[in-house]
């Protein structure tokens, strides 16, 4: 299936991140780039432009970092007495 996509089109626009970003849930923990929601979230509204700019670059291209896909599990051992 091809996505039919262009960073002039955008499949992603402006107004879809910053929806997203509004939703961003705060006082979560970072990501292993150290960034967490409020870095976001308290960023210039700009940031909502470059973000559909890169997000529509990688659909355009069909790639995708390797940094995105690398995250974090910490298990808990819960102890029932």
């Amino acid at each position: 299936m091809l996505l039919c996509c262009s960073i002039f089109s955008g499949c992603i626009n402006v107004d879809l991140v910053q929806q997203c970003i509004a939703k961003l849930k705060k006082g979560k923990a970072p990501g292993l780039d150290g960034l967490m929601a409020e870095h976001i979230l308290l960023a210039h509204p700009i940031i909502a432009v470059h973000l559909s700019l890169l997000f529509n670059v990688l659909l355009t291209h069909g790639v995708v970092p390797d940094g995105f896909a690398r995250g974090v599990v910490i298990a808990i051992i819960l102890l029932f007495l």
